[in-house]
């Protein structure tokens, strides 16, 4: 169980960064495929749950077709079918934690992953956002590069002065 809990980890942090470093996606799609596989492989000789088999399964597809095509779009999508799959799956058992561990250390502990993983949620739909509406994020920033004073606020500020 912890094991699977680790390949989850890794597998959602890599697909989190695929994101982020789309341009080399073969090296971080082979990575994730070959994870993914030893996840199908530990949930198929475990508990074989069939909402895991079926997310493992339905990342594992994706992220092979987005190895292959090498297309922003697929990248994207793998990286977004990827991540909420493995966020699932680790938010899985994630309250039956708490409820079980009858220390309090490690009730906060377990609390504090759970802050940690919504956050993760929050980010992961913010890049998967801008990922497939990248001007968004375009015409927000395009207003902090600008450093030179316009000529309309140049002329109020002197007519400021001049009052």
């Amino acid at each position: 169980m912890r094991f699977a809990k680790i390949f989850d980890l890794l597998i959602f942090l890599l697909a989190a960064a695929s994101f982020l470093f789309f341009q080399s996606y073969p090296v971080l799609g082979f990575a994730l495929v070959a994870l993914l596989v030893l996840r199908f492989v530990i949930e198929y000789r475990g508990q074989r749950k069939e909402l895991s088999l079926i997310l493992v399964l339905s990342s594992l597809a994706v992220t092979v077709l987005a190895v292959f095509t090498d297309r922003y779009s697929v990248i994207m999508a793998a990286a977004v079918i990827t991540s909420l799959s493995f966020l699932a799956l680790l938010f899985q058992g994630a309250g039956r934690t708490i409820k079980e561990s009858p220390k309090r250390g490690k009730k906060i502990l377990a609390g504090v992953g759970i802050v940690g993983l919504g956050l993760s949620s929050i980010l992961v739909g913010g890049l998967s956002y801008t990922a497939f509406f990248p001007d968004v994020l375009a015409r927000s920033l395009q207003g902090q590069h600008s450093t030179e004073p316009s000529l309309e606020k140049t002329m109020m500020a002197l007519c400021i002065i001049r009052i």
